[in-house]
């Protein structure tokens, strides 16, 4: 290590906004629970090789990422504090199927007409710059908007995924956490799933 520069300091000179951080718990279901313990048991492929640790963390990570519960948590989120919250935001997931189910669950609460689901190809751009402009304020999305993106008027970040690359967590996290020349008290909100593990 050459040289640290810890957010805390980022945020002490200006560069980057405070903010509040929100984790969610939830539980596996009995059946997700049962895909874990199926894929940390069967530690050899077909051919008869050994998986490696990396193989089977991210299976096993794919589980929870996709977990049911964590839907039944926003949904439980959202009717206690509204949506206001979702106003120029970006919200990761896992798959583009789960993105839909968030989705669903958005319409529910009549969070409808602002938000978009994420594409691939020439809806990249387009996408990006109607969030950008406004259009839109709420993006769902995979890993598109993890880097390369300065918005500086997003104010939220809401993770259902989280990245098992550190570097691309930071960069998630930092969407939201610019400062706004024409805000100058913003405070960016965070939103997390926590799983409750009681082993």
């Amino acid at each position: 290590i050459i040289f640290k520069f810890p957010v805390e300091d980022a945020i002490k000179r200006g560069i980057l906004v405070e903010f509040n951080y929100t984790a969610l718990p939830f539980d596996l279901t009995p059946e997700e629970n049962r895909k874990l313990n199926q894929i940390f048991r069967s530690q050899f492929r077909a051919d008869g090789t050994r998986k490696s640790q990396k193989e089977i963390i991210m299976a096993m990570s794919n589980v929870t990422k996709l977990a049911e519960n964590k839907l039944l948590a926003f949904d439980h989120y959202l009717t206690n504090n509204g949506t206001q919250f979702l106003e120029r935001s970006i919200i990761f997931v896992h798959s583009m199927e789960f993105g839909r189910e968030v989705m669903r669950i958005l319409n529910d609460h009549q969070f409808t007409g602002i938000n978009h689901l994420f594409e691939d190809g020439d809806a990249t751009a387009t996408n990006l710059q109607r969030i950008a402009n406004g259009t839109i304020t709420c993006l769902i999305t995979c890993h598109k908007a993890s880097q390369g993106i300065d918005i500086k008027s997003l104010n939220s970040i809401i993770i259902f995924a989280s990245s098992g690359n550190r570097r691309e967590t930071i960069q998630r996290l930092g969407r939201a956490l610019r400062t706004e020349a024409s805000n100058p008290n913003k405070k960016a909100f965070l939103l997390d799933f926590c799983r409750n593990d009681k082993e």
